[in-house]
Order: structure tokens, then C-alpha cells, then sequence
């Protein structure tokens, strides 16, 4: 019954956390406005753009991390090793914190970005598991609130039917723009190999690339490569490679694989809906039917 009153005079908590959430949606907007007004090869260099946003703020803490790697590497002495250690750690959590404020600060405008780019896709076709699709999404503002959450780690239950694919796209291209690769894990093979092509129409059309993690039976684990350009490989990485003609999950912006096929260093449940986990350098978004 207090609850019941509570919820009456203050709204329910879904009501009140998506009520938070306006400044960004209506931040969002402004930019989808703007971006309106812009031909193709605009909305495509906006990748581009966010990443060289991204290497202005976070590129000389990215050099010292690589310089305290490569002093460690080249270290014999065990306590001199240690030293560097504890700074490569510091000088790690320094570049991570860089990189999640730049995002957070680019996401109204790329979330705006994948909005018109999908937008811009409409009607055009894609190949999808063998058959011909039209394609026909935009993401609503609801979906823009379960990408919101997704990037800040939060879960985003979604019932069958309401737009989870699609609402993944927004956080897998926000958190590919560093260039250590993004990972989406569903629950079967099927699905990861079908939308790695579906949402992969929409990663490609904004230059980044994409990739699938498929298990068959006849050839064991498979990368499949879906995505147009090679961006440079990360460097560090929580999951173990699995990789075909020298291609492995990490050459890639975004990876879609089935649960089955990931190997981590650190185990985590998978639970209904979606969300988003944090293996060290990686992200993670979990898709459950």
C-alpha cells in the first residue's frame, strides 16, 4: 500500500530513472538536428572524428603506457620491475579514466550519429544468413535510454520484440571508437552470425569493422571477418584469441560471438536481458534472447 502511494505521488523508479535521463535525450536530438543537414560523407567522417578527438585527449597517456610496457618487457631487474609495475598500473588507470570521460562526453553526438546513420540506411538492403533484408530501424527514444544505461553498465531488460539488436548497436559504437575492439555475446551461433551481418550494415556504413565468433561443426571455432577497413590491433586483451588466417577478435571494432565461444580470464554469469562487463581493457554486452 506505501508503495502503491509512493509511486502515485513520485512516480515509479523506472519512471524516475528514465526521467533522468531527458537532459541526455534532449542533447541527442540537438545533434540529430544538426546532422540532419549533413550529406553521407559527413555522417561517415563522423567516425573518424571521434577518433581523433579520442587521440588528442587520451594519445600521450596511451605513449606512456606503451614506453612503461616496453620497460618492463625489457627489465631484468626484479625490484627495479616492480617499481615500473606499480606505475604502469597507475599510468593504465589514468588512460582508462581519460578514455571513459571522453566517451561520455562524445555520447549525445555519437548516439545522434548511429541514429541518422540507420536513418540514412533506410530502405537500402542488406545479405543476412543468405536472405535479402530491407532495412528499416531507427532506434526510439526508449532505445536510446536502454543504450544509455547499457554504456554505464547498467542492465537493460528488454522483453522479446522491443529492440535489443538494435539498442546494442548504439554502446558497441560509442565503445569501439578507442580502438580496443568491443564485444557483444548472445546466446547461440545463429544469432551472433545473423547479427553480425544485420548490425553489421550499420557498423560498415560508418567505417568500423566487424567480426563473428561461429562455431561449426565441420570447422571448429571460425572469425569471420563481415567489416570493410583493419584498424590496428589492440594490444591488450582479457579474452584469449581465436583466430582464422591471422585474424583475431581484437583486429576488429566490434566482435559478436555466442557465449560458447568466448574464453575469459575472469568467469561471469549471463543473465536475462543485456548488459555490459568490464574484463580489464574490454567491454563486454551480453545478448539474451
Amino acid at each position: 500500500m506505501i508503495k502503491k502511494v509512493l509511486d502515485a505521488v513520485l512516480g515509479s523508479r523506472h519512471a524516475r530513472e528514465a526521467k533522468k535521463l531527458e537532459p541526455v535525450l534532449a542533447q541527442i536530438r540537438e545533434h540529430e538536428a544538426r546532422l540532419a543537414g549533413l550529406d553521407d560523407a559527413a555522417i561517415q567522417g563522423q567516425t573518424a572524428r571521434f577518433r581523433g578527438i579520442l587521440a588528442e585527449r587520451t594519445g600521450e597517456l596511451r605513449t606512456a603506457v606503451d614506453e612503461l610496457l616496453a620497460a618492463k618487457r625489457d627489465c631484468a631487474d626484479p625490484v627495479e620491475r616492480e617499481g615500473i609495475e606499480d606505475r604502469l598500473h597507475k599510468a593504465e588507470q589514468a588512460w582508462r579514466k581519460a578514455i571513459a570521460e571522453t566517451l561520455d562526453e562524445l555520447l549525445p553526438e555519437a548516439f545522434a550519429t548511429v541514429r541518422e546513420a540507420c536513418r540514412r540506411l533506410l530502405g537500402s538492403t542488406v545479405a543476412v544468413t543468405g536472405q535479402e533484408m530491407t532495412w528499416n530501424m531507427v532506434p526510439y527514444d526508449v532505445q536510446l535510454i536502454g543504450g544509455i544505461n547499457l554504456h554505464r553498465g547498467r542492465i537493460a531488460e528488454m522483453a522479446t520484440g522491443e529492440g535489443k539488436t538494435l539498442v546494442a548497436v548504439l554502446p558497441m559504437y560509442l565503445n569501439a571508437l578507442p580502438g580496443r575492439g568491443a564485444h557483444l555475446v548472445t546466446v547461440n551461433n545463429y544469432l551472433a552470425r545473423r547479427d553480425s551481418q544485420w548490425m553489421g550494415h550499420v557498423y560498415g556504413w560508418l567505417g568500423l569493422t566487424v567480426a563473428c565468433l561461429d562455431r561449426l561443426p565441420h570447422l571448429g571455432v571460425e572469425t569471420r571477418h563481415m567489416g570493410v577497413t583493419r584498424h590496428q590491433p589492440v594490444a591488450m586483451a582479457d579474452f584469449h584469441h581465436i583466430a582464422i588466417a591471422g585474424l583475431a577478435p581484437d583486429e576488429t571494432d566490434a566482435t559478436l560471438g555466442s557465449r560458447v565461444n568466448w574464453r575469459t580470464d575472469r568467469a561471469f554469469e549471463v543473465e536475462p536481458g543485456m548488459h555490459r562487463g568490464r574484463t580489464g581493457e574490454r567491454v563486454t554486452a551480453i545478448a539474451e534472447a
